[in-house]
């Protein structure tokens, strides 16, 4: 059995520790389908885009240069939702009141160079590598620029891309919200 310390807020209130558990998880389920599908969504955009450089006649596609920035916007933006709404939480149950609307932006700035950055340059390093691949095996077996751009449609509409997306968001939402908590917490 485990014994579980309630904790008294400033004005008496008591914080149930199961229940704070339960709000964040359904906070982090919200976030992660949030970013799921907005990952989906830049995942079909950057096979697209791709798709049609190769349609064009690109032998080589320009697109392939963008997905730092088009990954990047997504989760920098993402990272900033999840740590003002967790560190919200985080300070209400601390009971202090928020200096400014911006104050957190300092904690999405340490975790970008401490985490976040690091993970968008793996994602979208993964994800170019993925798209070379399927254009590299495509010019090998003798395929045009359009049976190529077909099978990068198919790739990035595909049930990989779901999954992949459904791993990024799951990983990435949880470790940001255990970021904002922490330094939240630490700070307070």
């Amino acid at each position: 059995m485990y014994i579980i310390a309630l904790e008294r807020k400033a004005n008496g209130r008591i914080v149930y520790p199961r229940k704070e558990v339960a709000i964040q998880q359904r906070l982090r389920n919200s976030y992660e389908k949030k970013l799921y599908t907005r990952l989906i969504r830049t995942f079909s955009n950057i096979g697209a885009q791709v798709a049609n450089d190769l349609e064009r006649g690109q032998r080589n596609p320009i697109s392939l240069e963008n997905i730092d920035t088009q990954i990047g916007n997504v989760l920098v933006e993402h990272y900033r939702q999840v740590f003002n709404e967790f560190g919200t939480r985080t300070r209400q149950n601390f009971n202090r009141i928020l200096r400014k609307e911006t104050e957190f932006e300092r904690y999405v700035q340490q975790y970008l160079y401490a985490v976040g950055g690091t993970k968008i340059t793996q994602i979208s390093e993964t994800t170019r590598q993925q798209l070379v691949q399927i254009i590299s095996k495509g010019h090998i077996d003798g395929l045009g620029q359009n049976p190529i751009a077909r099978q990068i449609r198919e790739y990035s509409q595909g049930s990989f891309t779901r999954y992949r997306s459904r791993m990024i968001a799951r990983t990435e939402t949880h470790q940001a919200s255990i970021f904002a908590n922490h330094r939240v917490s630490r700070d307070q």
